[in-house]
């Protein structure tokens, strides 16, 4: 049976693992930061790949289907995904454009969506949270609209490196909390 200075053990370990995830996290999103044209091409290339192989998955399932017509739909569709993802990788930056033109439109959509949620529910404590999530998805999505297609050469990237910097100042904070709270139990 362990014993409580063995569990506090295991979890200093495992809150200092958590730190050292954290500045890691930390540095990737600054050099993120610094490189936004970079791994706003990464992200699109992921995301390309995960086009194709959704194409390959359509070509696979394809085989399953129960008729004729059922079967050419998901052949068409499965090639379909496979030659625009070939086309695109082909062309990383034109990737890259539509993806930045496509997260536009997206927190252009969640700000609609979040200010429709504030409108019906403004009578509930907290509520103005979605207003101000609606107005700043709309702000990010107006900057990046407006400035679009050179926006492309940044959102992206910027996205990513504050998200994955943010992400690793919330864990560090929380594993901070954590190591704090075991001084009280040892």
């Amino acid at each position: 049976m362990p014993t409580t200075d063995d569990s506090v053990a295991i979890a200093r370990r495992i809150t200092s693992m958590s730190i050292g995830v954290s500045l890691l996290l930390i540095v990737l999103g600054l050099l993120a930061l610094t490189l936004p044209g970079a791994v706003g091409i990464a992200v699109a290339i992921l995301v390309l790949w995960v086009i194709v192989f959704s194409g390959i998955a359509h070509l696979v399932h394809a085989w399953d289907a129960r008729g004729t017509g059922d079967f050419l739909w998901r052949l068409l569709v499965g090639m379909l995904y496979i030659i625009v993802g070939i086309f695109l990788m082909l062309h990383p930056r034109e990737s890259l454009t539509s993806l930045t033109l496509v997260l536009a439109i997206l927190f252009l959509i969640e700000a609609g969506l979040m200010l429709a949620a504030f409108l019906w529910l403004r009578h509930r404590s907290g509520s103005s949270w979605l207003l101000l999530n609606s107005l700043l998805a709309c702000g990010i999505g107006l900057l990046i609209g407006f400035n679009w297609p050179s926006s492309s050469a940044w959102a992206v990237g910027v996205l990513v490196g504050v998200n994955i910097l943010f992400s690793g100042f919330t864990r560090l904070m929380m594993s901070l909390d954590v190591r704090s709270a075991l001084k009280f139990i040892a």
